[in-house]
């Protein structure tokens, strides 16, 4: 199965609370409730979830799990030592 880029995610994550933010602000501002909502269905779809705080609990497991796992392309880690 293909994962997100865990920098993607969490830049996804960081609009998400800020338009969050802005909605608690003013909530009956449409463009904001528009953008919060098309934020929340883009993590929902990347992370398989169906509600937008599914999604930000799924995504706090991956960012967790991402950081401390080493990358490895074509078999080799990030510094080249297999």
């Amino acid at each position: 199965m293909l994962k997100p880029d865990a920098d993607v995610i969490t830049r996804l994550m960081a609009r998400y609370q800020a338009q969050g933010h802005l909605l608690r602000l003013d909530p009956h501002d449409a463009m904001v409730r528009s953008r919060f909502g098309g934020t929340a269905y883009t993590l929902c779809a990347l992370m398989g979830e169906r509600t937008g705080r599914e999604a930000i609990r799924a995504t706090e497991r991956y960012v967790g799990c991402a950081r401390s796992a080493p990358r490895r392309i074509e078999g080799q880690s990030i510094s080249g030592w297999p």
